[in-house]
């Protein structure tokens, strides 16, 4: 969305217009006379859309929207999908192994780009729940030796065609160029990092989008050392699917 984009707000029947920039709750109940901070936005597929900690609504993606009252009472759950597959493949060889790695980038210690694939083939248990939020999680291994801290930007793209046991880089998949979600993960020991898909996953729910998987990338180039480690295994990628509890 631009920096600068009306929005359409509806409440009860009134409907006014406000620049994204200023959707914060303080200013819709200014706007609409509403006596209650505890509101939230809905667009009409049904998404939901709560303010942070700072009473700021951010990551919009539609135009219109109705302001939803919201109860002192409602409660949100948390359903925990785990990956049915996670594997890592690398410009350079076949990477055949059963190991607990998943890596991104390009590493110098081995001469190669590296990337990585997630599935999450049964989201049944979603199903009627109404999503609030949705992340991928990953944790991060510790660092080898000759790998650096240094900041750098993960993607995650959707895959566009079904794969099976690939092993190797000329085996990828395709997948939609424009990524889903990026974060910037620079120390990796431990850490969970948590990437924001939640209308990725609405659009597998709704059918509107087949659900291939997942694919983690940088952009860097070849030559220079931004390899990040993450565990495939042991720790593996999940869903931490948010939901209101009714």
């Amino acid at each position: 969305m631009n920096n600068q984009t009306l929005i359409s707000l509806l409440y009860k029947n009134e409907v006014k217009f406000i620049l994204n920039t200023a959707l914060r709750v303080l200013t819709i109940q200014t706007l609409f006379n509403i006596s209650s901070s505890n509101i939230y936005l809905q667009d009409f597929s049904g998404v939901n859309y709560f303010p942070n900690m700072q009473g700021e609504f951010t990551n919009i993606k539609e135009t219109m929207l109705t302001i939803q009252p919201a109860s002192d009472s409602m409660k949100l759950g948390l359903e925990i999908i785990n990956r049915t597959d996670s594997r890592y493949v690398y410009t350079s060889g076949d990477n055949g192994g059963n190991n607990d790695y998943l890596c991104t980038g390009y590493s110098i210690y081995g001469g190669d780009m590296r990337r990585s694939l997630i599935k999450f083939d049964n989201l049944t248990s979603l199903n009627g729940k109404q999503i609030v939020k949705i992340f991928l999680q990953i944790i991060g291994k510790p660092r080898i030796s000759n790998f650096y801290d240094y900041p750098k930007e993960v993607f995650v793209n959707r895959i566009l065609q079904s794969y099976g046991s690939i092993t190797k880089w000329s085996q990828l998949p395709y997948y939609r160029p424009d990524p889903d979600a990026s974060i910037m993960v620079a120390e990796t020991n431990e850490v969970s990092f948590n990437f924001d898909i939640t209308l990725l996953v609405r659009s597998w729910l709704d059918g509107s989008c087949q659900n291939y998987g997942l694919l983690l990338r940088q952009d860097d180039i070849y030559g220079v050392e931004s390899a990040k480690l993450f565990y495939s295994n042991s720790k593996p990628p999940q869903l931490m699917a948010y939901y209101l509890m009714t």
